[in-house]
């Protein structure tokens, strides 16, 4: 008797508990027939009805099915409140350009997620069109797609300052403008890329998946398992880096494709002091005037390459005379000669001929 009294009284209370857990933190938003403009609106109301947010009291708003148009405002998230869609395009958010790129259709704050929707531009008639911007710490993207179009001067998918943030399962598409970039990784930020797909195009100046500018040596690039694509304009990059000291990158099982550019395109464009790693990738340069599947133009950084298959027509590898000494073991090498102070250990050209302890 008294085993099934306690069990009774389980059944009574576990119940209770949950529900009223969900009851309090979980807001879920509907959309309004007909009207995205007051859908989204309900988004901000219930953030900013959400007062007592923090570590002890996260909070979620689960955002069903439907368009959320937030015109020429953007979406500020709350620290330790995610946001949740129902999956990609089937949630969406949709916003204007802005006069720059500061502030993007979403803004995400620390110690929160946003996940499982879809986050749309429009830059016609605007300067910028950004998709989301990450400026605080500890904030994640997860399962997420991105597209951000049309804008005057440039069009950003995903824009990190100052801070480290961590992107999953996500997918971003950026197309013309005068530059369009997928993560501009910049100021002091580290990224996190895993199963992440970018594909950059038409932009007439620059097109370029991702953007590595002004960080310095605590600050690092790891992107895994993704798939990097950049097409047109004067110049196309997979990774393009610029002004960077003592930055390191780590590449795994990464694909990158930089074609179609009327001037240089480049798989990764090295201008600084930046620290390369890359292991199991490939890399895939070609046309325009020049193509390389690794340039460093600035002579300072460091590069080690292992398990990879490197491609560019003017020159696979390309380092500066008088820079440190790359290291390139068990890779295929496709393409123009290697040029510069290149190590390369067990590698092979198109036509499968080996190289023991030189550079095709």
């Amino acid at each position: 008797m008294k085993t099934i009294s306690m069990l009774l009284l389980v059944a009574v209370l576990v119940p209770f508990s949950t529900a009223a857990a969900q009851t309090s933190s979980t807001v879920v938003i509907s959309p309004i027939i007909g009207n995205p403009q007051a859908s989204a609106n309900q988004i901000v109301a219930a953030l900013a009805a959400i007062l007592d947010n923090g570590p002890a009291r996260p909070y979620l708003i689960k955002i069903e099915p439907g368009v959320y148009d937030f015109g020429p405002q953007s979406l500020f998230m709350k620290p330790w409140v995610d946001i949740e869609g129902s999956g990609h395009d089937i949630t969406t958010f949709l916003a204007q350009g802005k006069p720059d790129f500061a502030i993007g259709t979403v803004v995400t704050a620390s110690n929160a997620e946003l996940r499982q929707l879809t986050v749309k531009t429009l830059g016609a008639g605007h300067e910028a069109a950004v998709g989301i911007v990450v400026q605080t710490p500890n904030s994640r993207i997860t399962d997420v797609a991105i597209e951000s179009t049309g804008a005057n001067l440039g069009c950003d998918g995903v824009l990190v300052r100052f801070v480290e943030t961590t992107l999953t399962r996500v997918s971003i598409f950026a197309s013309g403008s005068t530059t369009t970039t997928g993560v501009a990784v910049e100021s002091g930020a580290s990224a996190v890329l895993d199963n992440v797909e970018v594909e950059v195009r038409n932009a007439t100046s620059i097109n370029r998946s991702i953007l590595v500018l002004n960080n310095q040596n605590h600050n690092s690039l790891d992107v895994r398992n993704s798939r990097l694509e950049s097409h047109g304009g004067n110049n196309s990059f997979g990774i393009h880096m610029l002004f960077n000291i003592e930055f390191t990158a780590t590449l795994d099982n990464v694909d990158i494709v930089a074609n179609q550019a009327s001037g240089t395109n480049a798989g990764i464009q090295s201008s600084d002091d930046e620290r390369l790693q890359i292991a199991d990738s490939r890399i895939l340069a070609s046309g325009g005037s020049q193509s390389y599947g690794f340039s460093d133009i600035g002579g300072f950084g460091r590069l080690k390459i292992d398990n990879s298959f490197i491609a560019g027509t003017t020159a696979s590898i390309s380092r500066l005379l008088g820079s440190s000494q790359a290291q390139i073991g068990g890779s295929k090498l496709f393409g123009g000669a290697v040029v510069g102070n290149v190590v390369c250990a067990g590698v092979w050209d198109k036509n499968y001929v080996f190289f023991t302890n030189t550079c095709p």
